[in-house]
């Protein structure tokens, strides 16, 4: 059994006087656990649409969607932003950081919602997870004394620390320089591979979109094996 599958979903956006906007017009997705997936396309295709579905932060029109054989769109909204907690971990290409904490405090942020010893524990949780992606003597600097690519750590760091079963990942090198966005991707991999997650990224970088196992193109509302795979 496939941890996500996703068939026939679609999604149109509404435009007064005018024809509905489609955006997704019928994408079909089976990925593995472990499983690391790329998916490119030209700036407006609805990748990000797609993958706030995935991440359950919004809904498709019409189609099926399950993780781990559950029925995601029959849930009701809190049942959804539960399930979306504990097993998706989101990482943005402007980092969502709050500037006046500390990476530490920003990595226990998600820990806030958790229930007994890992949310009394979740400073000592955050730190080791800080330690993790090499950021264990950063604990108490604030974003605005690191770099891009360690604030892209504190994000990742933040991402993980409920150990999701889907790290989904949009453009997160393009606010980086090359070399440190090569880093933070293989960074992104370790930790994953590590976690037994799966891995979507959205990217625009072709280099990292062919270090994927399974690779996509989203063009006119529907995924395409990227070219070369075909």
């Amino acid at each position: 059994m496939p941890l996500i599958e996703l068939q026939d979903i679609t999604r149109a956006v509404p435009i007064p006087d005018e024809d509905d906007l489609h955006i997704l017009r019928g994408i079909n997705l089976r990925v593995d656990a472990e499983e690391r997936v790329s998916i490119v396309g030209r700036s407006g295709t609805g990748k990000t649409t797609l993958l706030n579905i995935i991440g359950m932060l919004d809904l498709p029109d019409s189609g099926t969607y399950h993780v781990n054989g559950r029925d995601v769109l029959a849930l009701g909204e809190g049942r959804r932003a539960a399930m979306r907690g504990n097993t998706v971990g989101f990482v943005f290409q402007q980092f969502n950081i709050f500037n006046t904490r500390t990476a530490l405090e920003n990595v226990a942020v998600p820990l806030l919602y958790e229930r007994g010893l890992r949310f009394w524990r979740r400073n000592q949780i955050a730190a080791e997870m800080l330690d993790r992606v090499g950021l264990g003597d950063r604990l108490h600097s604030s974003p605005a004394q690191m770099s891009g690519g360690e604030q892209q750590r504190i994000a990742i760091a933040r991402a993980l620390i409920r150990e999701p079963q889907i790290i989904l990942a949009d453009e997160p090198t393009g606010a980086l320089d090359p070399d440190t966005g090569r880093t933070v991707i293989e960074l992104l991999q370790k930790v994953a591979a590590e976690n037994s997650a799966a891995l979507i990224i959205i990217t625009h970088d072709m280099d990292i979109a062919r270090g994927a196992d399974s690779r996509y193109e989203l063009a006119e509302g529907v995924l395409h094996p990227l070219e070369g795979d075909r």
